[in-house]
């Protein structure tokens, strides 16, 4: 029958349309199987053009070796043949997006019975699916082997069992969400080495992508992740990296659902953002409105990142590993993490307060410290009241002896009685007071200082000798003078004959010899004159210092005496005791103690009631010190207990995730190599054979990161996202794991240009 033909348009192409695609009704299972099924012909039908008629309605069984007409061809060669007579890249992958839209309604389930259904294969692909409908499992975003995670041999993994055909979770949703994000076209321009570049991509298989080292292979990488999320695959995008002959970079990728995602920088960091499906083009002036139009492709970034970006999970294991035990945590199935906190506390025997299994690591650290200087002030106060308690226990008082002599007492108590009574009551008592005070004054004040006669006349002999050395000094200063004088002139003729005459240098001169004989005369009796009146200065200065003392030493003298009298006079006259009082009492019979041994007495009883009282406020202190110790003591017991608690809370916490993941990693499946090793500190190691994952080759490693990458891939649930492998050159002697999906292979190879294949 023919039908009017459709036309594909995107951005860069104007795709033919198919004008003809003859089907009959073909099902193949090795269970015999009765249902309805349409025999039909027509084209797949998208709401454009007439509905494909509908022939009839019977009743069928299946079996395996049914092979109708068309039961061998291939979809894709159906897709290549277009109006044009030449094969339309991409064509295949958009009819299988409209195999799947007729196939699966908008509630995700499957129906058989809606025209739709095409030729497809009858061999057997995969472990433990028949697979006879291959166009449908890429309709469903990639190869149903590959993609369910309970194979094999699951009942829910091949759409034609009956038992899960309707409901499988990946025929249920997959191509709605697959089919959108598989890559099948990229362009490149002014990006690293590339000024121009494009390429097409196997959206469900492998691409191999080859060339010399610094072609820009491992710059897909960054153009990726760039186009979907404007940051390099290391960190935020650098305008750095843009092309030196280019003004801006420019990224275009075309999904296989025809929708196109183009993102540009220039070097001031100007980008633009869209998102263009056949002539519709919707820009983004946002990056969180760019994120939600990207729908899955803009949530949770780091770990779409870790999928598609060759050992990006590298950066998340170092130090302490937390960033990718968090991510494992946050994409693995839900776990109760509140649970095995309570578990690990429960372990040690601690209890736990209402909701603090669910406290956040900060919120723990934060009551830690609060409780830990609680800790530390009760350790503080206890120390100040264990010192005040030692310190009370050194200085405890010595109980004295005291008088032990009751007779001794007894005498004291009478004679002081009797004292009392004879000396007329309180008056005798107040003036033998007062003069037991005068006479101890008096004692102390002494005799009066003695004067020294030779202290007579001190002030005037003091000026005396002031004048006399200040005439001395005169006369002293003018002798110098002549003798310095009657000096010169005779050091004049020194070394010189007197009798030669200094102007004409003739000899004979008479007068010569007589002037120098002259001037030792005349130096001569200077010089008397002088040593006499230096004698006389230095008499005069001996005897001025002599009167200098002299008028000292009796100042002082006279200042004592001053002060002595002016104590004598305040002290006053002796007081006298009044009479004794007619009636006196009978002198007691116990012999009068002297007076120092009544004091001594008097003494040891004051010093024995002090030591009484000293004893009793020093055992209340210690009491009270004590009480304090106790007090102080179970408080810091409390508040290291409660320390001690959070500290093994926040130990649980930190543990209680890697004791989780550990768990949760089993969802992971196959990781071929990698063993991941689940732990405090690091929270999560990284090992291949056994091993610390960088002891391993490196073609060993780019094993392990591939099928590490792929578990998180099939955990995420997002079989569509493309798996980077770079350095495939390294892998020698092993095979690259065969992971499903869409792969892409990253080989340098001596060619002198880049080349992009689709496997």
């Amino acid at each position: 029958m023919q039908v009017p033909g459709y036309e594909f348009r995107h951005k860069r192409r104007d795709l033919s349309a198919i004008d003809r695609l003859d089907h009959r009704a073909q099902q193949l299972y090795p269970v015999p199987h009765r249902g309805p099924i349409q025999a039909l012909d027509g084209l797949v039908h998208r709401g454009v053009g007439p509905a494909p008629e509908v022939v009839g309605q019977q009743q069928h069984t299946l079996h395996p070796h049914q092979d109708l007409e068309t039961g061998q061809q291939s979809l894709d060669a159906i897709c290549a043949r277009g109006r044009e007579g030449h094969p339309v890249p991409g064509s295949r992958h958009r009819v299988r997006e409209r195999l799947s839209d007729q196939l699966i309604d908008e509630s995700g389930v499957l129906h058989w019975d809606r025209p739709g259904l095409r030729e497809f294969g009858t061999r057997r692909t995969g472990i433990g699916s028949t697979a006879p409908l291959r166009g449908f499992a890429h309709a469903a975003g990639g190869d149903l082997d590959t993609l369910c995670p309970l194979r094999p041999r699951c009942p829910r993994h091949d759409p034609l069992d009956p038992r899960g055909a309707r409901g499988h979770p990946w025929a249920a949703s997959g191509r709605r969400a697959l089919g959108w994000w598989m890559i099948q076209w990229m362009s490149v321009s002014g990006l690293g080495p590339h000024l121009e570049f494009e390429a097409e991509f196997n959206p469900s298989g492998r691409t191999l992508v080859s060339g010399p080292s610094e072609a820009g292979k491992s710059c897909l990488v960054e153009a990726i992740t760039f186009c979907l999320w404007g940051r390099s695959h290391g960190g935020r995008f650098r305008p750095e990296a843009i092309n030196d002959r280019s003004t801006k970079a420019v990224v275009e990728i075309m999904l296989d659902s025809g929708r196109t995602i183009r993102r540009s920088i220039t070097r001031s960091r100007s980008q633009q953002r869209s998102i263009s499906m056949g002539e519709e083009t919707e820009t983004y002036p946002s990056e969180a409105k760019f994120a939600a139009a990207l729908g899955d492709l803009g949530q949770d970034i780091d770990a779409l990142q870790v999928v598609i970006v060759p050992f990006e999970w590298v950066k998340l294991v170092e130090g302490n590993a937390r960033p990718f035990r968090d991510l494992l945590t946050r994409i693995l199935p839900e776990a109760n993490v509140a649970a095995e906190v309570e578990r690990l506390m429960a372990e040690r025997g601690l209890t736990l307060g209402e909701g603090e299994s669910q406290l956040a690591e900060k919120e723990v650290m934060k009551r830690r410290s609060e409780a830990r200087k609680e800790r530390d002030e009760a350790s503080g106060r206890l120390q100040s009241a264990q010192e005040r308690l030692d310190g009370l226990r050194i200085t405890k008082p010595a109980v004295g002896d005291g008088p032990t002599d009751p007779q001794l007492l007894e005498a004291i108590t009478q004679w002081a009685e009797y004292d009392r009574l004879v000396g007329g009551g309180p008056a005798r008592a107040a003036a033998e007071e007062a003069l037991r005070l005068w006479i101890e004054r008096d004692e102390a004040l002494g005799a009066e200082p003695p004067w020294d006669p030779a202290f007579d006349g001190a002030e005037q002999r003091l000026q005396q000798a002031q004048w006399s050395v200040n005439q001395t000094t005169q006369a002293y200063q003018q002798a110098y003078g002549q003798q310095q004088a009657a000096l010169a002139q005779v050091q004049q003729f020194e070394g010189t004959d007197p009798s030669v005459c200094p102007t004409c240098s003739r000899p004979g001169w008479e007068a010569g010899v007589q002037h120098l004989a002259q001037l030792n005369q005349w130096r001569a009796q200077v010089q008397e004159a002088f040593d006499q009146s230096l004698a006389r200065w230095q008499a005069a200065t001996a005897e001025l210092q002599a009167a200098t003392e002299g008028v000292t030493a009796s100042r002082e003298a006279a200042m004592k005496r001053r002060a002595w009298r002016d104590a004598r006079r305040a002290l006053g006259p002796r007081p006298t005791l009044p009479g004794v009082s007619p009636g006196a009492p009978e002198r007691p019979t116990l012999p009068r103690p002297s007076p120092e041994v009544a004091a001594r007495a008097s003494a040891a009883l004051r010093e024995s009631a002090a030591l009484e009282g000293a004893m009793a406020q020093w055992q209340a202190n210690h009491d009270a010190a004590f009480d304090a110790v106790e007090r102080e003591s179970k408080r810091q017991d409390q508040a290291a207990r409660e320390h001690d608690r959070l500290s093994a809370l926040l130990e649980a916490i930190r543990a209680a995730p890697s004791v989780v993941a550990s768990r949760q990693a089993l969802a992971l499946g196959d990781l071929g190599p990698v063993t991941l090793v689940f732990g405090d500190s690091p929270a999560v190691s990284v090992n291949i054979d056994g091993r610390p994952w960088w002891l391993a080759s490196r073609g060993r490693q780019v094993v392990a990161d591939m099928y590490l990458r792929a578990a998180i891939r099939r955990v995420l649930e997002k079989e569509w996202l493309p798996i980077v492998v770079d350095n495939v050159q390294d892998v020698a002697g092993q095979p690259l794991p065969d992971v499903g999906g869409p792969v892409v292979l990253l080989q340098t190879t001596e060619s002198k240009e880049i080349s992009v294949r689709r496997r």
